[in-house]
């Protein structure tokens, strides 16, 4: 599913650090829902706010053909929430 990559070395990297932390504020699918992924617990990670962008920049980067699309579009949906837009 994924490419075997620098992008997906540092993807995985960052999720395997979150698990460690507590202080998190955003809950992201480790494989994707777009690419298959469930709800399970087990395929949940809470990342901070850039990690969590950074995370959803290497999809981009990590993917090819339909789900490098998909990828690139949950990044614009991220971009352009109010939840990721809004200023405090």
């Amino acid at each position: 599913m994924f490419n075997d990559s620098k992008y997906t070395r540092w993807y995985y990297s960052i999720i395997q650090n979150a698990t460690q932390k507590h202080s998190c504020v955003e809950k992201h699918h480790i494989i994707p829902r777009s690419l298959g992924g469930s709800n399970d617990k087990k395929n949940i990670v809470k990342l901070s706010l850039r990690e969590h962008f950074i995370c959803h920049r290497l999809l981009v980067k990590m993917t090819e053909g339909i789900a490098k699309q998909k990828m690139y579009n949950g990044l614009l949906r991220m971009l352009t929430s109010k939840k990721h837009t809004s200023k405090p």
